[in-house]
C-alpha cells in the first residue's frame, strides 16, 4: 500500500508540476534529437494551436532548473493573415506585430489551464524588439485580437525591450522603450487596470522618460485616509518628461489640433478599483483621475476644423481659438 501511494503520489506530482513535466519531456527531446530540430518540432506544434499568430524558435528550449521555469532563446513571433474556409482573406487585422525575443522564460500550470485562463502562468521577457501596427481607431484593438478574454497570466516581467508603434489611424510612429516592467498579475480582461497596477515600470517614449509607481504620500499614513481608500486598491502615479507634442501625435488629434509645436510634461495621479477574481454589482469598478499637463515654448496655429472630443462634441469654435 506504501509503495502504490508513492507512485500515484509522483504521478500526481508530475502531472499537476507542469512545468517539471514538460521540462523533463525537453530536457529528453535536447538529449536524444538535435536542439534545432526540437525548436522546429515545437514551433510547428504551436503553429497549429494559435490562429493568426506564427512562432519560431531559433535556439533549443532548456529547462532552468534552478529558476523552476522553461527558457527559450531567440524566439520569433509575428501575426499572420488569416483565411476563411473558401481560402480568401478576411478582413485585414487591426491589430499586427512582429516581434524577436533574446529569451523568454515561463512557468506553466495545468490547472489554470483547465479553468480556462491559459497555460502559461508566470512569464518574464527579456530583449523584446520589433514592430506593433495599429490600424484601428477601436478602442482596444488588442483586446479584439485574442479569441479568449478571460486569459490572464500571473506575475509578468519585461526587461531591456524596446518596440516601435505604427499608428495608422493618424500616421503616427512612437519608439517606447520599456527599461524595467514588474506586473503581479495580467489578466486581458482587465489590462489597463493591471498595466497601472504595476510594482514598478520604466522606460522612454520617443527618448523621454516615463516611470509608472505607487505614489508615495507626503503625510503619514492615518487609519481615517485607508478608510476613504477602501473602494481603489491604490493610488498609481504616472509620470512622462518632457516631450514633444508633435512626438505624442498631439497636433494630428482632433482635440488638439490647434497645437503647432512646443514640450509637454505629464503627471497622472490614477485611484484604481480593487477588482476581485467574482465580480458582484457592489463592487467600485469605476477609475479616478487627476491628470496635469505642463506646457512648456507653446506654439498654437488655426485648423482646419473645430477641436472635437472623441465622441464629435465641439470643443470650442475657430472664433474662441483666435485670442489663443
Amino acid at each position: 500500500t506504501l509503495f502504490s501511494w508513492l507512485i500515484i503520489s509522483q504521478l500526481v506530482w508530475v502531472i499537476l508540476g507542469t512545468t517539471t513535466f514538460v521540462s523533463l519531456v525537453l530536457f529528453t527531446f535536447n538529449t536524444v534529437f538535435a536542439k534545432e530540430m526540437v525548436g522546429n518540432f515545437v514551433g510547428t506544434c504551436l503553429n497549429k494551436y494559435i490562429d493568426g499568430c506564427d512562432v519560431q524558435f531559433q535556439d533549443a528550449l532548456v529547462p532552468e532548473w534552478k529558476k523552476g521555469c522553461i527558457s527559450f532563446k531567440k524566439v520569433e513571433l509575428k501575426t499572420t493573415p488569416k483565411t476563411s474556409p473558401k481560402g480568401d482573406s478576411e478582413n485585414a487585422p487591426q491589430f499586427e506585430f512582429q516581434l524577436t525575443f533574446n529569451q523568454i522564460d515561463m512557468t506553466l500550470s495545468l490547472r489554470k489551464w483547465l479553468s480556462g485562463h491559459g497555460l502559461i502562468e508566470n512569464l518574464s521577457v527579456y530583449g523584446m524588439k520589433g514592430d506593433v501596427t495599429v490600424k484601428s481607431d477601436e478602442k482596444n484593438p488588442l483586446l479584439q485580437w485574442f479569441s479568449n478574454d478571460g486569459y490572464c497570466l500571473g506575475e509578468v516581467r519585461i526587461r531591456d525591450s524596446r518596440i516601435t508603434v505604427h499608428d495608422k489611424e493618424i500616421g503616427q510612429d512612437y519608439r517606447v522603450s520599456i527599461y524595467n516592467m514588474d506586473l503581479p498579475q495580467l489578466r486581458f480582461e482587465w489590462l489597463l487596470v493591471d498595466f497601472f497596477n504595476a510594482n514598478v515600470v520604466t522606460g522612454a517614449i520617443n527618448h523621454s522618460l516615463f516611470t509608472i509607481h505607487k505614489r508615495q504620500h507626503k503625510l503619514a499614513y492615518l487609519h481615517d485616509f485607508e478608510h476613504d481608500l477602501s473602494p481603489w486598491k491604490r493610488i498609481t502615479r504616472l509620470r512622462i518628461d518632457e516631450i514633444s507634442v508633435k512626438d505624442l501625435g498631439l497636433d494630428k488629434s482632433s482635440s488638439f489640433n490647434w497645437v503647432d509645436d512646443g514640450q509637454v510634461e505629464i503627471i497622472a495621479d490614477v485611484m484604481l478599483p480593487n477588482i476581485a477574481e467574482e465580480e458582484t454589482d457592489d463592487d467600485n469598478k469605476y477609475i479616478v483621475m487627476d491628470v496635469k499637463f505642463n506646457f512648456k515654448d507653446l506654439k498654437a496655429k488655426i485648423p482646419g476644423e473645430e477641436p472635437k472630443l472623441s465622441n464629435g462634441e465641439t470643443l470650442l469654435s475657430l472664433e474662441e481659438l483666435k485670442p489663443v
